[in-house]
Formats: structure tokens, C-alpha cells, sequence
């Protein structure tokens, strides 16, 4: 067993420190959103901009940018597959940078609701390739914590996406909610930025015949440089058996799903708990604290914002809450 830290390992270390920028702003560009248009129906300048949107088109803002994820979900995985892990990246961020910017630059509700879709078709790519990367890449002994980290970006995006709304809040123009609309494509310029500098998936490159690539990938971060060691032997061998093994069995069809009541089973619980998940009440959270707010009688902006934050950070919310009662309800 490597009983060798990973920053004791000179490639392995570089290659974490390129990986990081490169993934970690995937599920933090979707933390952001989540927490931004949140917030934003909190900006009145937004509200007045926008019309006042309320009801079934106040959803279809908030639902676009999942909508955008699903439409990507028709051809992804023979994209990731042509492209390869990095150019699918890269692309991907370049479709959120388009999309960021039309969303900052919307003059109407329309035009709004379509940068979002682009958004949320460009996130979905980028997801399924960085997750796969930090699994094809990283070090089996390190692979849990990155791909945990992965996961945990999404709430950094969040706080980080409720702090800077509550800061431009109280901005006396459009720029209240188009400055970080604009900030959202910052985490996808680092990811254009970083992608060319870390190797492509040795597994990807191994579909493609490429092995002697794949393998001098695995022998120079796996193996930090030696070709002839055990390790990355093995490694290269169980991922050849792997591939062929798939690649048997990649004709066949959707239909093979439902073929059997045991993969029936399977496909129900697989769909199961991702709409479970949704239907815990987060979403009302994510998207509508505004209205939610409103209801209970408190409608102030610099509240809402306060507590959308806290959401994000709940150690904050007991502070939050009693200042604002301290100066809603000040001593004779």
C-alpha cells in the first residue's frame, strides 16, 4: 500500500494543483446560480426591470436554467465521448460565458429566460466531463476526497453568490443584479484557462487506441515518471480489461432498462431518489425565499438579503436575525 503523500509527489502534486481550477469551478458556477437568481428576485431593480415577473413566469426563469441541463441530456454522452473529457470542458464553459454575458446584457424577460437555458446547457457538460475526469485522473488513495470537493464547490458557489448579490443590493442602478450576473462567468474563464494544462482521461484515450498515451499519463502521475512500476502496470491492465468488457456491452438499448423487474427495480429507485431529493423543500429555498419571506410579513430587501446569505452560511442566521429585530424594533 502508498503510504506517500500526494504533495510529497512532484507530478502528482502539479497535476492536483492544474486539476483543481479546472473542475472546482464546475459545481461552483451552478452553487452561484442557484443562490443568484434567489437572490436577485430580491433586488428591486431586477423586479422593476423585468416587469415585476410573478407566478408561472417567475418559474420559468427559475426552471430555465434546468431546463437548459435537460435539453444537453439528448446527446451528451456521444459529445463527451468524440470530444474527450477536456474538449467537452472546454466548450461547455465557453457556452456559459455566452450565456452569462447575454444574461447581463438582457433587455427583456425573454431574452433572460434564454441566456439561462444556455447556461444550463453548458453546466451539464461540464459536469458529466469533470466528473469523470477527477475519477480518471486523480489517484485512487486521493480520488474519494476530490471527488467529495467536487460536490462541495456547489455550496461555496452558493455563499459566494449570496454574499456578492447582498453587497450590489444596494447599487442605484441596472448594475445591481447585472454585475453578478456578469461575475457568473469567472469560474468558466478559469476553466478555459486551465483545461490544456492537465492531461486528457487515459481511459478516454485507451477507447480511442491511444494506449501508449494513456499510458505515459498513468506512468508519469500514477507512477511519478516510472514506466516499468507494478502499480501503474496493473492499473493500465485493469483498465484495458474494463473498456473491453463495456465495450461488449455497449449495443445495447434502453429498452434493456425495463427488460427485467430487476432492472425495472433499479431504474425506479435511480429516478426515484433524485426526485425525492428535490421534493425535500430545497428548492422552495433556492428559488422563491423572496415569496416566502413575503408571506410571513417580512418584505424588507436588506432582511431578505440577510437571510438568503444565511442560508447559505447557517451559523450566520441567528446573527442576522437579531439585528435585524434590533432595528426593526428600536429601544424608546
Amino acid at each position: 500500500m502508498d503510504k506517500v503523500c500526494w504533495y510529497k509527489k512532484p507530478n502528482l502534486r502539479l497535476l492536483y494543483l492544474m486539476l483543481f481550477p479546472t473542475y472546482i469551478g464546475i459545481e461552483l458556477t451552478s452553487g452561484f446560480d442557484s443562490q443568484m437568481i434567489n437572490a436577485l428576485q430580491i433586488v428591486p431593480l431586477w423586479n422593476a426591470y423585468f416587469d415585476e415577473p410573478d407566478g408561472a413566469l417567475k418559474g420559468i426563469i427559475s426552471a430555465a436554467y434546468s431546463l437548459g441541463a435537460i435539453l444537453s441530456l439528448l446527446f451528451i454522452g456521444i459529445v463527451n465521448d468524440k470530444f474527450g473529457r477536456r474538449g467537452f470542458i472546454a466548450r461547455g464553459s465557453l457556452i456559459m460565458v455566452i450565456g452569462a454575458l447575454i444574461q447581463g446584457l438582457s433587455v427583456n424577460t425573454g431574452i433572460y429566460i434564454f441566456a439561462r437555458l444556455v447556461l444550463g446547457f453548458g453546466i451539464l457538460t461540464c459536469i458529466v466531463s469533470g466528473s469523470s475526469l477527477i475519477g480518471e485522473l486523480a489517484y485512487p488513495k486521493e480520488r474519494p476526497v476530490l471527488t467529495s470537493l467536487f460536490n462541495v464547490s456547489y455550496f461555496v458557489g452558493q455563499l459566494l453568490a449570496a454574499g456578492i448579490c447582498f453587497g450590489t443590493n444596494s447599487i442605484a442602478s441596472n448594475y445591481a443584479w447585472k454585475i453578478p450576473s456578469w461575475l457568473q462567468m469567472c469560474p468558466s474563464l478559469v476553466q478555459i484557462a486551465f483545461i490544456f494544462f492537465i492531461p486528457e482521461s487515459p481511459r478516454w484515450l485507451i477507447t480511442k487506441e491511444k494506449s501508449d498515451e494513456a499510458y505515459a499519463i498513468l506512468a508519469k502521475y500514477d507512477g511519478e515518471g516510472d514506466h516499468e512500476s507494478e502499480f501503474v502496470k496493473a492499473e493500465f491492465v485493469q483498465l484495458q480489461t474494463t473498456i473491453s468488457i463495456e465495450l461488449d456491452h455497449s449495443k445495447k438499448s434502453y429498452k434493456n432498462l425495463a427488460a427485467t423487474s430487476g432492472m425495472r427495480r433499479r431504474m425506479l429507485i435511480s429516478a426515484a431518489l433524485g426526485l425525492f431529493t428535490q421534493w425535500s423543500g430545497n428548492t422552495l429555498i433556492s428559488y422563491y425565499l423572496s415569496d416566502i419571506l413575503d408571506m410571513i410579513g417580512k418584505p424588507d430587501p436588506i432582511f431578505q438579503q440577510q437571510i438568503n446569505v444565511a442560508v447559505s452560511d447557517p451559523p450566520s442566521l441567528l446573527g442576522c436575525w437579531n439585528k435585524y429585530e434590533n432595528r426593526a424594533d428600536p429601544e424608546p
